[in-house]
């Protein structure tokens, strides 16, 4: 039988169809030129569907703002894609409490997880895997837990108030 080779990255640019604004471009890097010959949205989110497979777990930092924009193309398209998601962000304020911000950069060094391409989307999945990685050590050393389900991951990492989170601190 074939076995089906698993795909460990994802990294694909979106034609949005229209012109990237200068801020974004100084944000991101990315230029128009970068995405001319780039698929529309709606193929790059069937690449995308395609890679994360039936019922993923997404990790993300700051999770709510990135699956907002799943969530925003679900909607608006109708398509059925369902999902778990664990919040690097909400891990690290439970666990890194000596840190005054959280933002992806901050924990990164925090963690000693090297410079990385900040706001470009795979370098910031990978190091976002990697402060993953850390915090679950992290929680294993601390609590024992050499086995967990999702369902009770909550409860090792703790309770935190998502409201009263800063825009800044992300």
């Amino acid at each position: 039988s074939k076995t089906k080779a698993l795909a460990f990255s994802f990294d694909i640019f979106i034609n949005p169809g229209e012109e990237i604004s200068p801020f974004i471009t100084n944000l991101t890097g990315i230029t128009n030129e970068m995405v001319k010959d780039a698929p529309d949205e709606k193929t790059a989110m069937s690449k995308f569907f395609e890679f994360c497979g039936e019922n993923p777990i997404l990790v993300a930092h700051n999770a709510n703002f990135d699956t907002s924009f799943i969530n925003a193309y679900i909607k608006r398209t109708k398509t059925k894609f369902t999902y778990s998601a664990v919040d690097t962000l909400v891990m690290s304020r439970c666990m890194l409490q000596d840190l005054k911000k959280h933002k992806l950069d901050i924990v990164a060094k925090r963690l000693n997880l090297g410079d990385f391409e900040h706001h470009r989307a795979c370098d910031d999945a990978k190091i976002c895997g990697g402060i993953f990685i850390a915090l679950v050590k992290q929680l294993i050393d601390e609590h024992g837990a050499k086995s967990c389900t999702f369902d009770s991951f909550n409860s090792l990492v703790g309770v935190v108030d998502v409201q009263a989170m800063s825009p800044k601190d992300t």
